[in-house]
């Protein structure tokens, strides 16, 4: 979702914004909300300038998979979701997932409490691909930031 977000915001920053009413992807009001440099940072990111370079990007990417609970009492139960990011580099995988709450304490302590979240979508990119997850990034709109897990 935050990806079709971003098509829209590039739209606004490349001055579309008519084309974005058009399409009935975001309202005046909406677009008026936007903070324009929370995304310029994004973009500007070295974590963007890495997806840019990649030649296999995936965005917003559904899956279904069973997670196990519990090893010890053979617990499962069947995950669903959509991964907002994750590219190819060097024949590995790096994950993104993009936030934007607000933080309580410091950034490395609120990634923390997103790591059970990340290694199911890590899981879930690697039954798929078969590749490795070499990285597991956290993009923080709060902080303006990466974030690595």
């Amino acid at each position: 979702m935050i990806l079709l977000f971003f098509l829209m915001y590039w739209e606004l920053l490349a001055g579309k914004r008519n084309e974005t009413a058009e399409r009935n992807l975001l309202t005046d009001e909406e677009a008026d909300a936007i903070d324009r440099e929370k995304i310029l940072r994004l973009t500007a990111s070295p974590l963007a300038d890495r997806i840019r370079q990649s030649p296999k990007v995936y965005r917003e990417v559904p899956f279904v998979m069973r997670y196990e609970l519990s090893s010890a009492r053979g617990e499962e139960v069947l995950v669903h979701g959509i991964i907002d990011c994750f590219f190819e580099e060097d024949g590995e995988i790096v994950l993104v997932d993009y936030k934007s709450d607000y933080i309580r304490g410091s950034a490395e302590e609120w990634a923390r409490t997103h790591a059970v979240q990340m290694d199911i979508y890590k899981k879930a990119v690697t039954e798929a691909t078969a590749l490795n997850v070499k990285e597991t990034w956290l993009y923080s709109f709060y902080y303006n930031k990466a974030i690595p897990l």
